[in-house]
């Protein structure tokens, strides 16, 4: 997998601006749960030390499940309710945390610091989860959703986020229903249920499917690129990707015909923010 959203994802603002100024300063904050936290310009500090307990209205809980749809993935807000685990279900809340008062400002919302934050961390909760290593999480279908409060829980205090566990979601994937326990789903080897495949050759059509069912492309292996600390570039990458992908997909093919190679790397918001160094390498096959 790679996050479902690399992009910036703005949250919603209690008063729909774009302004610096704090949010409701009066209501209960957190107790400092984000070890980055600051204090934001203007924003009193002068709270007392009850009003630090908590995260607000509404917070979820961890082991909830929810029957989510792929239409679900992309918003920033969700409050689909849960659903017993007994039944079927598409997501499964696997982290729940919070933020300083001082940094849930409309500014940090709408310009998504707040969302890079809550990604940043869903991430490393959904990567301890699902077990397996960096190379197989990439190449799986098992996908994250994260979501901030509403505008009207964050005017009520809300300092939440919510990260959630799917399979699908992806390149237009639709949702499975999960399994009844999640850890370590990806241990071991990775099964064509839970491989990633396309069913055009290219990035431009078709959409992402488990390789147990019928597809033209298959995610075959990583490779890493060029641990630089800025972002090197669309043409670097591209060219990084296609020389670190041949011998990849070569192996994978063990002598059979070439039908095609294809690759991903990330953008600029996941080699910043999430230290995305690698490309996923993809051969066109119906195998």
């Amino acid at each position: 997998m790679r996050p479902l959203r690399y992009e910036v994802r703005r949250g919603p603002t209690p008063d729909g601006s774009a302004g610096g100024t704090c949010v409701a300063p009066s209501v209960a904050t957190l107790a400092g749960l984000l070890a980055i936290g600051f204090l934001a310009a203007g924003c009193s500090s002068g709270a007392s030390s009850a009003a630090e307990i908590g995260l607000g209205p509404d917070r979820p809980v961890v082991g909830a499940c929810r029957v989510l749809t792929l239409a679900d993935i992309a918003p920033a807000t969700n409050q689909t309710p849960p659903v017993s685990c007994r039944s079927p279900h598409t997501a499964v809340t696997i982290s729940v945390g919070g933020f300083l008062r001082s940094r849930v400002t409309n500014a940090n919302l709408s310009d998504g610091t707040l969302g890079n934050d809550a990604l940043k961390r869903c991430t490393a909760s959904w990567r301890r989860t699902v077990g397996g290593d960096t190379a197989t999480q990439d190449l799986s279908v098992v996908g994250l959703a994260y979501y901030l409060p509403t505008s009207a829980e964050l005017s009520k205090g809300a300092r939440w986020y919510r990260c959630d566990l799917v399979i699908g979601g992806q390149d237009g994937m639709r949702l499975r229903d999960l399994p009844a326990h999640v850890a370590g789903l990806l241990d071991g080897p990775l099964p064509d249920s839970l491989r990633a495949c396309r069913t055009a050759p290219d990035f431009q059509s078709g959409h992402q499917v488990a390789c147990s069912r019928p597809h033209v492309l298959r995610a075959v292996g990583t490779t890493s690129l060029p641990d630089r600390i800025s972002y090197p570039g669309k043409a670097a990458l591209k060219a990084a990707s296609a020389k670190g992908c041949l011998p990849v997909v070569r192996r994978w093919l063990k002598g059979k015909d070439d039908g095609g190679i294809a690759y991903q790397w990330p953008d600029a918001n996941g080699w910043r923010l999430l230290g995305d160094r690698t490309a996923t390498c993809w051969t066109v096959t119906t195998d």
